[in-house]
């Protein structure tokens, strides 16, 4: 019981959402864990918003077909945050490669902030997830009740359990 109120505590403190100015949307709004955010696919005032919150690194989820007249990479540059992209694909498995471009991505940005999205928010909290899980020791359901609460829908939180059964480590 201590234990779960703790956790919640800890989830509590540790989970910010930021807006951009003006209406919002699922579009304009991130969640914070940390220093990753996890959003759906930002506005230019959003990513302008993480800028002034100190952001320095975008890392785009969405596939190629996915972009369509995008300005996030353009946007970005002009803001001086740096741009990046791995594939996520849309689909019911998650691959040991994509989890580890992304861990790269990460990793190279060390303890900045972060933005992760994709076109829904979806992806992002998958990976928030499986980073919950593999690097945080969260229990699978607790991370992804956690995630859910920043995107993660029903179909990609079965992939993230197959995913971590398959890749424990």
């Amino acid at each position: 019981m201590i234990r779960t109120l703790f956790s919640a505590l800890v989830l509590f403190t540790s989970l910010n959402t930021f807006a951009a100015p003006g209406p919002a949307s699922s579009i304009d709004e991130a969640k914070r864990f940390g220093r990753l955010y996890i959003s759906g696919e930002p506005s230019d005032q959003a990513l302008a918003h993480f800028k002034k919150e100190k952001g320095a690194e975008v890392l785009d989820l969405r596939d190629f077909n996915e972009l369509g007249s995008c300005s996030q990479p353009a946007s970005a540059s002009k803001l001086g945050l740096r741009y990046n992209r791995v594939v996520f694909a849309k689909k019911a498995e998650i691959h040991p490669e994509t989890i580890a471009g992304i861990d790269k991505v990460i990793k190279e940005a060390g303890q900045k902030p972060i933005l992760l999205f994709c076109k829904t928010g979806n992806r992002a909290a998958a990976y928030l997830a499986i980073h919950l899980v593999r690097d945080e020791k969260m229990p699978v359901e607790q991370a992804i009740l956690t995630a859910s609460g920043m995107g993660l829908k029903d179909d990609m939180a079965q992939a993230v359990r197959k995913y971590l059964e398959a890749h424990p480590n």
